[in-house]
C-alpha cells in the first residue's frame, strides 16, 4: 500500500509542477502580447537607437542581457577613459559616484517578473515603450531619473578639456574607446559633429548635450540632431537587433 500511495504523491506533486508551469507560462504570455501591443509605439528608427545603446554601450560582456556585472564593466571603461583623457586633475566622474543607483532604478523598472537580476532587450523595450508614451516633447527634465543620471554622467567624462563643451576631438575618442568604434572614417565623424552642432551654430555645452540625449532617446525622425548622440547610428543594421526586433515585435 505504501508504494501505491507514494505514487499517487508523486504523480499529485508532478502534476502539480505542471499546473504551476503551465499557469507562469501564461501569465508571461499575456504579459509578452500586451507590452508587445505597447511596443508598436515605437518606431524602427527608435527600436535602432534603443538597441544600438543596449547592445553597444550597455551590454559589456555582449550575452544580449544587462546586469549588474555589466554596469560594473562600463564604469571601468569610463573610469579608464577619464584617466587616460582628462587634462584636469583627475577625480571619479559623477558617473561613477551614481552607479549603484543608476542600476537599482533602471532594474526595478525595467526588469518584468520573474525577478531574475538581469535585463533582457525585449524588457528594455518595453522600457523605452512606456516612457516615449508618456514623454509628448523633447525636454531633458521630463525623463525619468535614471535616464538622466546616464546623461549627466557622461557628459563630465566625454568632456576630458574640461572646459564645459564637448569637441569633435572628444566626440570621437569617447565613441572609439567605450564603444570600439574606431572603423568610421574622419570625414564621418565630422557630418555627425555637424549634425549635432547644425554646422557650428549650438556648441555642444550641457545644455546642448541635454537636448541631443532627450532628442537621441526619444525622436523617430532620422534628421533631428540628436541622432549621432550615441555614435554612428547608420551602422546598427549589424548587430543583434534593429530592425529584426521591430519586425518580431509587431508580428
Amino acid at each position: 500500500m505504501q508504494p501505491v500511495m507514494q505514487a499517487v504523491k508523486t504523480a499529485t506533486v508532478g502534476l502539480g509542477r505542471v499546473i504551476q508551469n503551465q499557469g507562469q507560462k501564461k501569465f508571461l504570455q499575456s504579459l509578452s502580447y500586451a507590452t508587445v501591443a505597447r511596443k508598436r509605439n515605437l518606431g524602427e528608427f527608435q527600436v535602432s537607437k534603443l538597441t544600438q545603446e543596449f547592445d553597444k554601450v550597455l551590454d559589456t560582456n555582449g550575452d544580449g542581457f544587462i546586469d549588474k556585472d555589466d554596469i560594473d564593466g562600463l564604469k571601468k571603461k569610463m573610469v579608464k577613459f577619464a584617466q587616460n583623457k582628462w587634462t584636469k586633475p583627475y577625480q571619479d566622474p559623477p558617473y561613477t559616484t551614481h552607479f549603484e543607483s543608476f542600476w537599482e532604478i533602471l532594474y526595478e523598472y525595467a526588469d518584468i517578473q520573474p525577478k531574475d537580476g538581469r535585463i533582457s532587450r525585449d524588457e528594455w523595450l518595453h522600457l523605452w515603450t512606456d516612457i516615449v508614451t508618456d514623454i509628448k516633447e523633447v525636454n531633458f527634465d521630463l525623463l525619468p531619473q535614471w535616464v538622466k543620471l546616464h546623461a549627466q554622467g557622461i557628459f563630465p567624462v566625454m568632456d576630458y578639456h574640461g572646459d564645459g563643451q564637448i569637441t569633435i576631438d572628444e566626440y570621437k575618442a569617447f565613441w572609439q574607446t567605450i564603444c570600439d568604434f574606431n572603423f568610421v572614417s574622419d570625414e564621418r565623424i565630422q557630418e555627425y559633429f555637424n549634425h549635432m552642432t547644425e554646422n557650428g551654430k549650438y556648441p555642444i555645452d550641457l545644455k546642448r548635450f541635454q537636448y541631443l540625449y532627450t532628442d537621441f532617446c526619444l525622436s523617430n525622425d532620422p534628421e533631428t540632431p540628436g541622432k549621432y548622440l550615441g555614435g554612428p547610428i547608420e551602422h546598427i543594421r549589424g548587430l543583434k537587433g534593429g530592425r529584426q526586433d521591430i519586425q518580431r515585435l509587431r508580428r
